[in-house]
């Protein structure tokens, strides 16, 4: 029987209710219908049509983005129904998680449900801005303590997920498959955050469209989907399909609901959302490109090394996106760092007219979003908004870009492949994109490399000692070997540490330099000078026997950081520079909406959620509860890590009303129905009073990372704090 459209609309409340109920239950072909269902445009029974009416390219001016009149009816009906808890409760079954298949409670079930439900439907944006704001928190924060979760529980033999969408491919994930797996679902629904709101995406997603019109007229028949090209529209959805099936379009995103107009409660809580997931995710992402682009890479307790921990076809792209992510968020601390001058260089030249089509894009956006462009320009010359925002990027990056942490060694990895492929280059004459798979790595690479580096010019020196040591160990081995085959006595050529350095530093010269980035090309020649100083005099220890296996950084950490003090100038430089250059205010155009971490802080206590800034790289300090230290109740304070459930003795009124996020930034717990910590529970250490966990091995597990050192800080400035208010309390009594 076929239902007229308000008959349809009229059941569709109760139809939602049912699928909310059974969710669990469904098969693939369920999941399909579920996927309809919320991309379903249809008007309610009084008629109303929401964002059908708003939403889509040919609704949007030309050159502008698309804006969205409010959630699709369809969709609407599904929020109200308790579809995201639905989704939260399903997706933290600890034993379906563990499960590799096959059956509706498995791993590869939950991450089709996750893929085609949240990614591949196209409402990702829409359930951003419409949902309740707590019921999309928890959801988010649940899909990143499942991913922390795959870090630690590998599901082994894992069956083959689809990749893509209804007609994907499916895909043999190997050992490490849950988090890859996961991993390209997230990074595509930030894909989809960033395109829906950048003017640049949706100019070139209407010229797309006008030449498939061009082309269907002249041939007569429907032209069949180009391959995704990294930098046009959701160029990384589409790497996820099958070649043949018709691509995610852009205009899906605000037909949903997706691109709520500017100013309005909606955009304020996409902006929100949008950029707490991608802090919240871009560390779990980071370990994902890592596997994928390292085939040795550990992938997790239980689980070997090799060729079945990494993904099995090339495409999609992960570490091209996550890299484009991390530049993304490394743009930001450049736009608070200074303020160009009417004479800021503008990188760019006649190398190789890559640049000149960049140029025309930007100065196209700065056209159709000059009201973007203002934001950005007003963030970055107001005064007083400097500070927090700035210092809590410091924060962030500083974390993420630790010595041992997985985004330094990921940079290391993308300056290996330059090297590499430049070398690879050389040898091959004029031939080089034939003989250089990862050249689509080349110019987002740099473009990584000169955003960090305005801010943190060590890295570079951190990866050349690395480096260099791996050169020198290798020397050692292979002149050992030589001397064996040819007799102690036998002369051998010694290693040249000043020549290595220097054909290293050629070689990433002629990348930058073939790439137009004149700027990046000066600072590289300041870095040379500022490593062979610093580095060369330890050439000697590392040929004594300093094995690749030893961080060469914990060698040469004064020198590294000498270096980066003396790079000081030379960063400035480079930071005037790139604040200036067609590409990164192409960016940030794009990008004006992102909000600094300890905005997303502030905004979601504002909204009842305390996230604590552990999880954003902070120490603790400043994770919204200094009140309750100020009022809390006894504590232990003793030198273990202790812990009270959250509600005793603290006194505090407001404290009663928030919900909490793990403090634990590792945090994998996915046990109960919500990540969100209810009030007057979890864990919450017993000394500084300023951490709540969600459960006693997320406390211990924080407390060795670190908190046992940051805890006694926290724990002596309350005291102080203490004891200053209980002096201020006495003089004015001594005075009445």
């Amino acid at each position: 029987m076929e239902l007229r459209p308000r008959q349809a609309a009229a059941r569709l409340p109760g139809l939602w209710r049912v699928v909310a109920m059974v969710l669990p239950q469904f098969s693939s072909p369920d999941l399909y219908a579920a996927t309809d269902l919320l991309r379903l445009q249809l008007a309610g029974p009084d008629g109303s049509v929401l964002s059908c009416a708003g939403g889509g390219a040919d609704a949007a001016p030309a050159g502008e983005v698309s804006v969205s009149g409010g959630p699709a009816y369809s969709l609407q009906c599904g929020l109200s129904a308790g579809l995201l808890p639905a989704l939260e409760r399903l997706l933290r079954d600890e034993n379906a998680l563990r499960a590799p298949g096959p059956g509706p409670a498995s791993a590869p079930a939950l991450l089709s449900t996750a893929n085609l439900t949240l990614r591949y439907s196209g409402v990702w944006p829409a359930l951003l801005a419409h949902a309740s704001l707590t019921e999309a928190v928890g959801l988010i924060a649940t899909l990143g303590s499942v991913a922390r979760f795959f870090r630690t529980h590998n599901t082994r033999g894992m069956w083959p997920v689809a990749l893509g969408g209804v007609l994907g491919r499916a895909q043999a994930w190997g050992g490490g498959g849950p988090r890859l797996a996961l991993g390209c679902y997230l990074a595509a629904m930030l894909e989809q955050c960033f395109d829906v709101r950048d003017p640049h995406q949706w100019r070139m997603f209407q010229q797309q469209q006008e030449q498939q019109q061009q082309q269907q007229q002249q041939q007569g028949v429907v032209a069949l989907a180009a391959p995704a090209e990294p930098g046009t529209p959701l160029w990384f959805n589409n790497a996820m399909e099958d070649c043949g099936q018709d691509p995610m379009q852009l205009g899906w995103l605000p037909a949903a609901g997706g691109a709520p107009a500017a100013g309005s409660a909606a955009a304020a809580q996409l902006d929100l959302l949008g950029s707490f997931a991608l802090q919240d995710w871009l560390p779990s992402l980071v370990l994902s490109a890592l596997a994928a682009i390292e085939p040795d890479f550990d992938m997790g307790p239980g689980v070997g090394t090799g060729g079945g921990c990494r993904l099995t076809t090339p495409e999609p792209q992960l570490v091209l996106l996550v890299t484009q992510l991390q530049t993304r968020v490394a743009a930001q601390q450049v736009r608070l760092l200074v303020v160009p001058g009417p004479g800021a260089a503008r990188e760019g030249g006649p190398g190789t007219g890559r640049e000149s089509s960049d140029q025309a894009g930007a100065g196209a956006a700065a056209q159709v979003a000059p009201a973007a462009v203002a934001a950005t320009a007003a963030v970055g010359a107001a005064p007083l908004a400097l500070p927090p925002a700035a210092s809590s990027w410091e924060q962030y990056l500083r974390s993420l870009y630790g010595v041992d942490g997985a985004a330094a060694e990921l940079l290391s990895k993308l300056l290996d492949k330059l090297r590499d492929c430049d070398w690879s280059d050389s040898e091959e004459g004029d031939s080089e994109d034939e003989y250089c798979p990862d050249e689509v790595l080349r110019r987002p690479t740099l473009q990584l490399i000169a955003a960090l580096s305005c801010t943190r010019p060590g890295l570079l020196v951190r990866w050349l000692a690395v480096e260099l040591q791996s050169a020198v160990w290798a020397d050692v081995q292979a002149r050992k070997a030589g001397a064996k085959r040819r007799g102690a006595g036998a002369a051998t050529t010694r290693f040249d540490a000043d020549e290595h350095m220097s054909g290293v530093f050629r070689s990433l010269r002629r990348v930058a330099h073939t790439e137009a980035m004149p700027a990046l090309v000066i600072f590289l020649f300041a870095v040379e000078e500022e490593a062979l100083q610093r580095l060369k005099p330890h050439t000697a220890l590392f040929a004594r026997g300093v094995k690749p296996g030893m961080a060469a950084w914990e060698v040469c950490s004064a020198a590294v950081e000498a270096a980066a003090v003396a790079l000081a100038p030379a960063a400035a430089e480079l930071a005037a520079s790139v604040r200036g250059s067609v590409w990164l205010q192409r960016l940030l155009v794009g990008q004006a909406w992102l909000l600094a971490p300890a905005e997303v802080q502030a905004r979601l206590r504002a909204a009842g959620v305390v996230l604590p800034d552990t999880r954003l790289g902070g120490d603790g300090r400043g994770s919204g509860s200094s009140t309750a230290s100020r009022q809390g109740g006894a504590g232990s304070s003793g030198g273990s890590a202790g812990g009270s459930n959250s509600g005793s003795g603290s006194g505090v009124a407001d404290r009663e009303q928030l919900k909490r996020l793990c403090a634990n930034p590792g945090c994998s717990g996915v046990a109960g129905p919500g990540t969100l910590i209810a009030p007057n529970s979890g864990k919450t250490c017993s000394r500084c009073r300023q951490l709540t966990y969600c459960c006693g091995a997320c406390q211990l597990n924080h407390w060795r990372e670190g908190h046992q050192t940051a805890c006694a800080g926290a724990a002596a400035a309350t005291a102080a704090a203490g004891r200053g208010a209980q002096g201020k309390r006495g003089d004015s009594s001594h005075g009445r």
